[in-house]
């Protein structure tokens, strides 16, 4: 019979000055209605008062550890809470985001009637004050993953968000933990999920709501807003490139016809010179090899420019 209360659940939380979030991220971990869990906090090299909120928390129960390394980045700080794990099972949780009370109740019913490698959720998304954003739009997946089918589908984009998974750690271990290399920090995770199921675990994508993702306030016309997006999406598109190179080469001109997609919208939403951006547009229509995608592209943009003076 399956008794959840004699598994062990280490939960990987970051943190980088993170003084204004972090208690309440700590506290949705505490008011969990599963309460055999321990509690890791990397500290990834904060100079605020992030260390003393921890502390405070560390003395008063002792199923939260804290650990501080000199900001070496997501991959190695992750690495090092799971060096430091005990449990069957990790879940992970950023400083900033939270989980509702019954997330780890849930989850480990669901790993054991699904018999996956690992589980994720869905998710809401909240601003700086806590409360729900209702224009950002997440798709959650439903079902399976697993196989070369559930590979290509994990390319097109991830799936997954951080604060909803809930994984075996034996199969975390077994493909090498995150990556530490340090050009695609902020897409370690990305990058594991593509390598789990490179070595064929198997995932399931629930419709449940167990965690929320705060997204932190930053001006859509700030120039430096503009490059860290561009910045980001590169490096998703270099980890899709790496895994397709080695498992489904077909898949290269999508990736790279989908990234020029995405630096368009960017610069769309972020108001950004018309001159500039015809050009992007130009580039992307004459070296993009898919025809229906330059198609969609073009329709897209034409009903965007018909609708608003925005470029």
């Amino acid at each position: 019979m399956f008794k959840e209360n004699n598994i062990l659940v280490s939960i990987i939380m970051l943190a980088y000055n993170e003084e204004k979030y972090i208690a309440n991220s700590i506290n949705s971990v505490i008011n969990q209605t599963f309460t055999n869990w321990e509690l890791i906090i990397v500290d990834d090299g904060s100079t605020d008062n992030t260390s003393k909120i921890i502390n405070k928390f560390v003395i008063n129960d002792n199923r939260i550890f804290y650990y501080y390394q000199s900001n070496k980045k997501q991959g190695k700080a992750r690495n090092l809470a799971i060096s430091k794990s005990k449990g069957k099972y990790l879940a992970f949780l950023d400083a900033d985001d939270l989980w509702f009370s019954n997330k780890l109740s849930v989850q480990i019913e669901e790993i054991n009637s699904t018999n996956v490698d690992l589980l994720f959720s869905n998710i809401d998304f909240i601003n700086e004050y806590s409360l729900p954003i209702t224009n950002f739009k997440h798709i959650p997946y439903i079902g399976f993953i697993y196989g070369i089918k559930g590979f290509e589908q994990m390319l097109e984009f991830n799936k997954i968000s951080m604060p909803s998974v809930f994984v075996k750690k034996e199969v975390v271990i077994s493909s090498g933990n995150f990556s530490e290399t340090h050009d695609i920090q902020d897409v370690e995770d990305y990058h594991l999920w593509l390598q789990l199921l490179a070595n064929g675990y198997k995932f399931y994508g629930s419709n449940k709501i167990l965690a929320c993702y705060r997204v932190q306030n930053e001006s859509a016309s700030n120039t430096k807003s503009i490059e860290k997006k561009i910045a980001f999406e590169r490096k998703v598109k270099n980890v899709r490139i790496y895994f397709a190179k080695l498992y489904c080469p077909k898949k290269i001109n999508q990736i790279n016809s989908q990234f020029k997609y995405n630096v368009l919208k960017i610069h769309y939403k972020n108001n950004s010179d018309k001159f500039y951006f015809v050009k992007l547009y130009l580039n992307y229509i004459f070296t993009n090899k898919n025809i229906r995608s330059s198609l969609r592209v073009t329709k897209w943009l034409y009903k965007k420019l018909t609708v608003s003076d925005n470029i």
